[in-house]
């Protein structure tokens, strides 16, 4: 092969704009997974908070440690989607919101989750498997019954590079009541039997 002519610089045009495009497509991704295990954090800690329980560190750990995985699948999950499915039709909603709730829901979010959690506990993958027989099939049907009327809004009205934080926000405002609900049931509760008892009287 010729040598280049003396001072002549190799053709790197191409190159620089490539590697910075990558880099920049990996820093989107960490950052999105950053953000997804701080939304797992404090969604922990409101549930503790509102529940009465003492935080600790153990349980913000396993909520940090469970959100960076959160984070990688439902980034990778999107990425997908917007590949294979990028249109807003409504149908291309309504194959988006089939896909992530039949197919991506079970597999990459609510059985991955039981199981992670099982190991952080220490009580191994055998017991996180029995957690997923046991309780995925409830999980779903609870879940059913909002997300994916959530999800078809998001993927209808919401840009792509920001479905993903809209999703978590929801998310946390989703614990944060549930919790509340939660919370007050047992005072409403309470309230509830010591009027009923104010207004029964007593035997002779």
């Amino acid at each position: 092969c010729a040598a280049p002519p003396s001072g002549a610089r190799p053709h790197t045009s191409n190159v620089a704009p490539s590697r910075q495009a990558e880099q920049t497509t990996m820093d989107v991704f960490a950052s999105k997974c950053v953000q997804c295990a701080l939304f797992n954090v404090l969604g922990t800690v409101i549930a503790t908070k509102l529940s009465g329980r003492k935080l600790r560190v153990v349980p913000l750990v396993h909520a940090l440690t469970w959100g960076v995985l959160r984070g990688i699948l439902n980034v990778c999950w999107y990425q997908q989607l917007a590949v294979y499915v990028p249109g807003r039709s409504p149908r291309d909603v309504l194959v988006k919101v089939s896909l992530d709730q039949l197919v991506y829901t079970p597999v990459g979010s609510v059985a991955p989750r039981l199981v992670v959690m099982a190991v952080l506990e220490g009580r191994g993958v055998a017991a996180g498997v029995a957690d997923v027989r046991l309780k995925l099939w409830s999980q779903l049907l609870v879940g059913w019954k909002l997300w994916p009327f959530v999800h078809a809004a998001n993927f209808f009205l919401v840009p792509d590079d920001w479905q993903l934080l809209a999703i978590w926000t929801t998310s946390l405002v989703y614990i944060t009541v549930i919790e509340l609900l939660s919370f007050n049931a047992p005072a409403a509760k309470t309230a509830g039997g010591a009027a009923k008892a104010k207004r029964t009287p007593k035997p002779p």
